[in-house]
């Protein structure tokens, strides 16, 4: 603790440390290997941050990052990055995605970053707050704040988090490359395949959007078909199975459900929902 102001977010790179505190304090222990490994991080960071000043300087440049529901996306100095998640992440929390959205973006966008201290700007308060504090109480973002220092470590790259508006300009410029891609076109025979199943039009939505499209659809009570991504951990999900009849669709049937864009075709098995009133 005697370090947070010497070193920013120390206590990120001490979680396994803390908890073999707390259990020396019952009696002698050895130390695990994640704790030794933490030791020797705290030796370089010592080794990196003596006699540097307790406050970042001024930064040099300003990068504007934002993640959505399936896709990241960033702007620095002129230069648009943007990319899709993986599958693995696009059913973690709204912070664990920006984390690994703006890890992407340092990946993407470090050769030019390099040697530079950045503002970085992001309208996702607890992401800068986890960065800033070093992580907090859950360990994936533990663990993705420490992936992000050390990829910013080895370009050499530091970074000044702020929290920024929605409403910015700058930040609605990364909120839309953020969902680039996110949307696919239905081929023309399955739409007609499925109203002559269903005797409804069938719509695919951005996937960005995804629960805006139900949840007015509901609250309409106007019957229609969804082909909606079978992401289970999403709130919207339970209202799907409140509302609907499902049939399901794997990902190796795309190519005869929808057309590739920039991205191919959808990595995620899909539902046809069909919801009646």
């Amino acid at each position: 603790m005697s370090m947070t102001l010497a070193i920013p977010g120390i206590k990120v790179w001490c979680r396994s440390l803390y908890t073999q505190v707390v259990i020396a304090k019952k009696g002698q222990v050895s130390l695990t290997a994640t704790s030794l490994e933490e030791l020797r991080n705290l030796v370089v960071l010592l080794e990196l941050t003596e006699g540097a000043p307790f406050v970042s300087k001024a930064h040099d440049c300003e990068v504007w990052v934002d993640s959505g529901e399936v896709g990241w996306g960033a702007h620095y100095e002129g230069q648009e990055v943007s990319g899709q998640f993986e599958e693995v992440w696009v059913g973690q929390s709204s912070t664990a995605r920006e984390l690994q959205g703006l890890i992407h973006v340092i990946q993407a966008l470090g050769p030019v970053m390099s040697g530079r201290v950045v503002r970085l700007n992001m309208d996702s308060m607890c992401s800068v707050r986890n960065i800033l504090k070093g992580g907090g109480p859950v360990p994936l973002l533990c663990s993705l704040v420490k992936q992000l220092w050390q990829l910013c470590d080895t370009l050499a790259i530091q970074l000044v988090p702020r929290w920024q508006r929605r409403s910015v300009t700058m930040m609605q410029r990364a909120d839309v490359l953020s969902k680039v891609g996110t949307e696919w076109a239905l081929r023309e025979d399955f739409r007609a395949d499925t109203i002559r199943a269903h005797g409804l039009p069938v719509e695919l939505p951005d996937l960005a959007r995804a629960e805006p499209t139900i949840t007015a659809l509901i609250h309409r009570k106007k019957s229609g078909v969804l082909l909606l991504p079978r992401w289970e951990g999403k709130a919207w999900w339970q209202l799907v199975l409140n509302h609907a009849t499902i049939s399901h669709i794997d990902r190796t049937a795309m190519p005869m459900t929808v057309h590739p864009n920039m991205y191919g075709w959808p990595r995620w098995d899909f539902v046809v929902a069909v919801f009646r009133f």
